[in-house]
């Protein structure tokens, strides 16, 4: 059932030129040192598809990019190509070999195993996975190129520094020793131009971080050049990063996390209430104390602050792993409420609120809600694998 609902950025807006006549030809026999030499004797780079099997990105690349017409063409003609599973055979070495650290991860290899250039994730638009060719194909502009003439300056310019933490940040290598390496060189009058902002935004996740501290102290100014929308969301990641990992710490200590909750709630920021608010929900989400968090999810505030999906799936967790019924009864009126909105006229919402009727043993209109859920689901071009479980749900409804 898709009770959690998410959207990977990557896929956020698809606007993709779809195709299915032509795919990447991937090297299906020999060697991975077989598919260098072959390189070597045609002058071309490898590309090696570094992928895993429980890795979705990596099958969504597979599926809609690599099958692209345009980018089938070009990299059949430019690249010897090859698709690897990281965790077998000789793609455990080759993990090794190029610090493989997350998936999907694409490389560049000239004949002699060299790394020439790489990047991380899937990317939705054509056109990303053409320049990326061409970077890798450029004598100078390509990723092993810019690290080396990194290393070789002793003195480096701001520029030169965010080009590095850009490169290294579609990496998903370490990289904070060119965050650090950046801020040794800029002067604090200038954490507010585009560039500081751009690697404040993106790649300082550290609230003690010397630029973080800047931006809260010159909220206002940062604000009127990015926008309240861009600050408060920046604001919100790095607290929230910082009480995530003290929620989901292996030694978990509750009293730190409060402590945390309530050093939050002296700051001075906009977005403070709502912030407080989730952090309290996702403690008592965890102590599986469902009476507090059907208060909070269902109350006014938690109509303002949350999110369609997450209180879909907070009500989903009600049904699977609570039997008290009051709070079930809170939570499908919850459901009616959400599902009589444009945003929750889905599948996967009205699937929750059906499955909710059916443990308050409301049948008439668990029955009702459950074909509607079918419906929707063919409307949505939901796989009848999927909504298979609805189906089942409706056969229970019709015993009660």
């Amino acid at each position: 059932m898709r009770h959690f609902l998410f959207s990977l950025c990557l896929l956020s807006s698809l606007n993709i030129a779809w195709s299915q006549n032509r795919s990447i030809e991937f090297e299906s026999t020999g060697t991975f040192s077989e598919i260098l030499a072959k390189a070597k004797a045609e002058n071309k780079l490898v590309f090696i598809d570094a992928y895993t099997t429980w890795c979705g990105p990596c099958k969504w690349m597979s599926k809609n990019i690599f099958t692209n017409d345009t980018i089938a063409d070009y990299f059949n003609s430019n690249f010897v190509n090859a698709k690897i599973d990281m965790e077998k055979g000789e793609g455990i070495e080759i993990a090794k070999k190029y610090d493989v650290r997350c998936y999907p991860n694409l490389l560049f290899v000239d004949g002699d195993g060299n790394l020439v250039h790489r990047t991380a994730g899937a990317e939705q638009l054509i056109q990303s996975y053409i320049t990326m060719g061409e970077k890798a194909k450029s004598k100078d502009d390509n990723y092993a190129s810019i690290m080396k003439r990194y290393e070789a300056q002793s003195v480096k310019d701001p520029k030169q520094i965010a080009d590095v933490i850009e490169i290294m940040g579609s990496t998903c290598l370490p990289f904070t020793r060119y965050i650090e390496d950046y801020y040794k060189v800029v002067k604090p009058e200038e954490f507010t131009n585009s560039s500081s902002w751009k690697i404040l935004y993106y790649y300082v996740d550290d609230m003690d971080h010397q630029a973080f501290k800047y931006l809260m102290d010159h909220q206002k100014e940062y604000i009127a050049i990015y926008g309240k929308d861009s600050v408060m969301r920046k604001i919100e990641y790095v607290y929230e990063r910082k009480a995530s990992k003290l929620l989901f710490a292996k030694d978990f200590n509750e009293d730190a996390y409060n402590a945390y909750v309530n050093k939050i709630n002296t700051m001075d920021f906009d977005s403070k209430d709502k912030m407080v608010f989730t952090m309290n929900l996702n403690l008592y989400e965890k102590k599986e104390n469902w009476k507090k968090v059907s208060e909070l999810a269902f109350s006014e505030n938690g109509h303002t602050y949350l999110a369609e999906g997450r209180i879909n799936s907070l009500c989903w967790n009600m049904y699977e792993k609570i039997e008290d019924l009051s709070i079930l009864k809170a939570a499908a009126n919850e459901m009616k409420r959400l599902t009589a909105t444009e945003a929750g006229k889905s599948w996967a919402y009205t699937d929750t609120y059906a499955s909710l009727l059916y443990k308050t043993k409301n049948k008439g209109e668990a029955e009702k809600v459950a074909k509607w859920s079918i419906e929707l689901a063919k409307q949505e071009g939901v796989a009848p694998d999927e909504y298979k479980s609805t189906e089942e749900l409706l056969e229970k409804i019709m015993k009660l």
